[in-house]
């Protein structure tokens, strides 16, 4: 046999099984990638959220002390709130 022949022989598999395992790998690296980008896009989401819950609770708290003062208390305040939680309602 030629020598070229026989280190193609030896040499081939090697390659092949190099190139299989890299393959794996970057489909390993790409899996864990999708999964960061999914937990990124559920923080922020979650950000959002609780943003807007603040805003509302707020929202809920000037409207009762306005309520209970039969409209005494925080009749601006209570205008400022409701625009600021409409803002972050539109982000919903």
């Amino acid at each position: 046999m030629k020598l070229r022949l026989i280190m193609l022989l030896v040499i081939g598999p090697l390659f092949a099984l190099a190139g299989y395992l890299m393959f794996d790998k970057v489909g390993a690296q790409r899996a864990l990638l999708a999964q960061a980008h999914a937990n990124s896009v559920t923080v922020a989401e979650g950000a959002i959220a609780g943003s807007l819950v603040h805003e509302l609770q707020k929202e809920r708290g000037y409207s009762a002390g306005f309520i209970s003062s039969a409209g005494g208390n925080f009749p601006q305040e209570l205008g400022e709130q409701r625009r600021a939680t409409d803002e972050n309602v539109a982000f919903f």
